[in-house]
């Protein structure tokens, strides 16, 4: 995807995972030409950031899902038809597809679309209503049109806060969300734009390497590669570890328990690890005394002052855990929903 589109500020809005969207307004603010013009919102599903830039690539952005192109925003107590016809007008439509052009692939004069709609609330109208009534004032804008799914167009019309709605063309496609896939695939691998999240926060490139202790199939490994790191990544299973030197090529990879790894003291400058948890992942002995343990050599292999990025749920287990090893300073936590069940991404420093 080419990143050039023109000389003004142009609007657009990224989703995120639910609870990553504070860790993508930090990456948007790093990213040239960028403006942050409201705060984080929330669709119902994703976390939502609004931005305006100039010449901006999507593809610089690691941490979102997706990206669009902003046809309008509006607050509104309005009938869906009328709301509709108010988030579209022929003026904001042809803006958003002029961006659409520059940053995704050119257009015709016949296209098919496709509209998602998605309500807070379905107290005002229902969310079928909004989409339909969205579908006739982009038809009546555009006649030549045709609605279609799968469609070459997808307009997405949310409600971020009630009787807030946006209208957004979207710019992204899976490839953005799944980074060109991985080559080796397991069940309950991390997704590369939460990947791309524990990395940003582990901070910048230090002279030590990164290591992640549970690395499954290498996600955040590549993660961390592309932002310039020095990767070392660890894991009990085997297969694992055969899956992630296929799908992070460049990192130092070997098997490991990781409440016994095979390094010095203070041999890495940050750590970022998706600890197993959940019905799918089973660890030797009690769960809680197994975090503790790796908490602990956690402890032991990172340089003082480095960060300790995990994601696992705040069970009891885990809070009991962290408070036996004093050595790690909690500095913050993320409360995300992955696959609708909830969990936490922590930010911790050893002090």
């Amino acid at each position: 995807m080419v990143g050039s589109v023109s000389d003004l500020q142009m609007r657009y809005f990224a989703t995120a995972i639910q609870g990553i969207g504070p860790i993508l307004r930090d990456e948007l603010t790093g990213a040239d030409g960028v403006t942050l013009t409201y705060e984080t919102e929330f669709d119902g599903r994703n976390d939502l950031v609004p931005f305006e830039a100039r010449s901006f690539d999507p593809n610089q952005i690691r941490t979102c899902e997706d990206v669009y192109a902003s046809v309008n925003e509006v607050a509104s107590k309005h009938d869906a038809r009328k709301l509709s016809s108010e988030l579209c007008t022929s003026n904001l439509l042809e803006r958003s597809l002029s961006v659409y052009a520059a940053q995704a692939r050119p257009l015709k004069t016949r296209m098919t679309f496709r509209v998602v709609a998605r309500v807070l609330s379905e107290e005002q109208f229902m969310r079928t209503e909004l989409r339909d009534a969205m579908v006739a004032t982009i038809s009546q804008a555009r006649p030549r049109w045709t609605h279609a799914d799968p469609a070459e167009l997808e307009f997405w019309v949310l409600e971020t806060k009630p009787g807030f709605f946006r209208l957004g063309l979207r710019l992204t496609g899976a490839e953005m969300r799944h980074r060109g896939g991985r080559a080796v695939e397991r069940q309950g691998a991390t997704k590369p734009t939460l990947a791309a999240a524990m990395v940003l926060v582990a901070g910048k490139p230090a002279t030590l390497p990164l290591l992640d202790a549970t690395c499954g199939t290498g996600t955040i490994l590549r993660e961390g590669l592309v932002a310039g790191w020095d990767v070392v990544g660890s894991d009990i299973d085997a297969a694992a570890v055969d899956a992630a030197t296929t799908n992070a090529q460049g990192a130092h990879l070997l098997s490991a328990d990781a409440r016994r790894l095979p390094f010095g003291p203070s041999s890495f400058g940050a750590i970022t690890c998706n600890l197993p948890f959940g019905k799918q992942y089973r660890v030797p002995g009690a769960f809680g005394e197994w975090v503790h343990e790796v908490l602990e050599e956690l402890l032991r292999v990172s340089v003082a002052g480095a960060p300790i990025v995990l994601l696992i749920p705040s069970t009891e287990s885990f809070m009991k855990a962290l408070a036996r090893v004093p050595a790690l300073q909690l500095i913050r936590n993320y409360n995300l929903r992955l696959l609708g069940e909830p969990t936490a991404l922590w930010v911790l420093r050893h002090v």
